[in-house]
């Protein structure tokens, strides 16, 4: 289980996880329990917001992965 913790809303709702992997099970906002879409590729998952933050302040996101966390680092500079 995963929780990010968002301060800065992206403007276009599409938040990048650049590393992580993990096939998502499951992605939640904790303010209201809404589902949060997400997509994974070779380099990283996209959580998809939307365009307004739930709190002002902070925006939880509780994700739930399959497997053992590992981050997956870029060789390219």
């Amino acid at each position: 289980i995963l929780y990010f913790f968002v301060f800065d809303w992206p403007e276009n709702g599409k938040l990048g996880i650049n590393g992580l992997t993990n096939k998502v099970v499951s992605a939640k906002f904790l303010a209201n329990g809404k589902k949060v879409k997400s997509k994974n590729n070779s380099t990283g998952t996209t959580i998809f917001v939307g365009e307004k933050e739930l709190d002002e302040n902070a925006t939880v996101i509780k994700m739930v992965v399959k497997g053992k966390v590992e981050r997956q680092w870029s060789s390219k500079k």
